[in-house]
């Protein structure tokens, strides 16, 4: 009776080794589950379109040298420094070289940039005021990418629209509104999201050369305003949405 079970689990044994091989060949031939594919880059490369609003300010003007008609100085203005905010528009394009983002950009902007100052000499009245209307800029860009953020510096050419009054005993000598081309300097960071949508803050630096001053004379007392030249500059801080047109802002790797 031993020697009979013995030999039953001796066949058992061989059975379940030979229904055990062609199992472990199958399991050799069946193929690998892949792993999942690391997420894709953003891409930055296309055209853009946009709105922003911001806050400018500026402290280019005076002292101004307020002059006689004999060329005696009567007084000195102090600054005159225009401040308010501004929103517009801008549209673009980007071109994205691994991690170097090239770019163009122009944007037009209302502004209400206001400052003035009143002196009072008795029997003189002085009142300066100055104004910023509306600018523009067309600029390139370059900036380097962190996937979906963008840090760059941009600069090109800007223009402005400046409204200067001097109003002296009542009488203004309003000095003729002038657009003053200039340049644009800056900086910003751009962070995407929503694959097509974008948001940046941006800080820019506008110079517009020099500008003399002037008002003419005011008789009976021959009261003019003269000055040096002054510096004629605006600084602006910018928050922007942009939207991207084209495919997806995700790109397959291959």
């Amino acid at each position: 009776m031993g020697s009979e079970m013995q030999k039953v689990v001796r066949v058992v044994g061989v059975a379940m080794l030979l229904s055990a091989a062609p199992l472990s060949a199958l399991a050799a031939d069946m193929p690998m589950k892949a792993p999942p594919a690391p997420p894709a880059p953003y891409s930055w490369t296309g055209f853009y379109i946009g709105l922003n609003a911001g806050g400018g300010w500026s402290v280019h003007d005076g002292p101004y040298s307020v002059t006689n008609n004999l060329g005696a100085s009567v007084l000195n203005i102090a600054n005159v420094s225009p401040q308010g905010f501004f929103g517009g528009a801008q549209a673009g394009y980007n071109w994205q070289f691994q991690q170097i983002v090239l770019g163009v950009e122009g944007d037009v902007q209302a502004a209400n940039l206001h400052d003035d100052n009143n002196v009072v000499i008795v029997p003189n009245n002085f009142v300066l005021s100055r104004n910023l209307n509306y600018f523009d800029t067309a600029r390139g860009r370059v900036g380097w990418t962190f996937d979906q953020l963008l840090v760059y510096g941009t600069g090109g050419w800007a223009s402005a629209h400046f409204k200067r009054s001097n109003v002296i005993n009542g009488v203004d000598n309003i000095e003729t509104p002038a657009t003053q081309n200039g340049y644009a300097v800056g900086g910003g960071v751009e962070l995407a999201f929503l694959q097509h949508w974008s948001v940046k803050l941006e800080y820019l630096y506008l110079g517009f050369g020099n500008y003399t001053p002037f008002g003419a004379v005011v008789p009976p007392n021959g009261i003019t305003i003269t000055g040096s030249p002054q510096n004629n500059s605006v600084q602006t801080v910018r928050f922007g949405i942009n939207y991207k047109f084209g495919p997806d802002g995700i790109v397959a790797k291959y």
